[in-house]
């Protein structure tokens, strides 16, 4: 099934944890992909919370998600909405992933209600909660 839907870190995280909305990302799983850089804020924000970082990285893997590397294109695209993105409090991460989101023409999957305001040509956003 071809991918529809780039989750970003706190999408994941609430699967993961079993935070509302979390059944709604376990549904997008068979469409759904992350990136790298997702990969690694989830990966790190397991290992804050406590959670060896072997059994974190199993975790990840056990979910089976593809994950998309990160191009020199999405940096400059990342970096060219920076302005809207600290207006936003968007982080790095979340950056990557919207910028990814629209150039794989993918619905980037969140659950940061700001991100429903943000007016970018191609983006597509759902919430989870």
């Amino acid at each position: 099934m071809p991918a529809k839907y780039l989750l970003d870190a706190s999408a994941v995280l609430a699967m993961l944890r079993k935070e509302p909305g979390w059944e709604v990302v376990r549904d997008l799983l068979p469409e759904a992909q992350i990136s790298a850089v997702t990969l690694v804020e989830v990966l790190t924000k397991a290992i804050q919370k406590g959670v060896p970082p072997e059994d974190a990285a199993q975790a990840l893997r056990d979910i089976g998600l593809p994950v998309l590397p990160v191009h020199e294109g999405h940096a400059y695209a990342s970096a060219a909405v920076a302005p809207l993105a600290w207006k936003a409090g968007l982080s790095l991460a979340d950056r990557l992933c919207i910028t990814m989101a629209t150039t794989h023409n993918l619905a980037a999957v969140t659950s940061d209600k700001s991100w429903a305001s943000l007016r970018l040509k191609g983006l597509a956003v759902k919430l989870i909660r």
